[in-house]
């Protein structure tokens, strides 16, 4: 996908977050989680630590790294772990991984964002 489209879908995740509750139970079957979404203003300081460094240095790479087309929104309350999102899909389908194991294998967790947000807390 290209720069603007992927801009467009970072507006269209700004618009459903904003109406967001800033916290999420979801229950995904044989697991539980807590999810703290992150504001529609705090989403691209959210993406330090896994799309960019600290010093502003890209950490996007090839598979195993992260990727350009994932952009976080937020984490999962009990280990960090990050929720993100692809903005290449249209739907903006909700994955996570676990963060420290040397490489980012992820899973998803909701078709769409939009599934995600209506999905009654567990």
């Amino acid at each position: 996908m290209n720069a603007e489209a992927q801009a467009v879908a970072r507006e269209r995740v700004r618009s459903l977050l904003g109406a967001a509750p800033g916290t999420l139970a979801v229950d995904l079957g044989d697991d539980e989680i807590e999810i703290e979404l992150l504001a529609p203003d705090d989403l691209d300081a959210g993406q330090v630590g896994f799309a960019i460094s600290p010093e502003g240095e890209s950490l996007v790479g090839p598979a195993g790294f992260w990727q350009p087309e994932w952009f976080v929104i937020g984490l999962e309350t009990l280990l960090g772990d990050p929720i993100f999102v692809d903005l290449d899909d249209p739907a903006l389908p909700v994955m996570t991984a676990m963060h420290g194991m040397g490489r980012w294998d992820p899973d998803r967790i909701a078709d769409s964002l939009e599934v995600l947000l209506q999905r009654p807390n567990a």
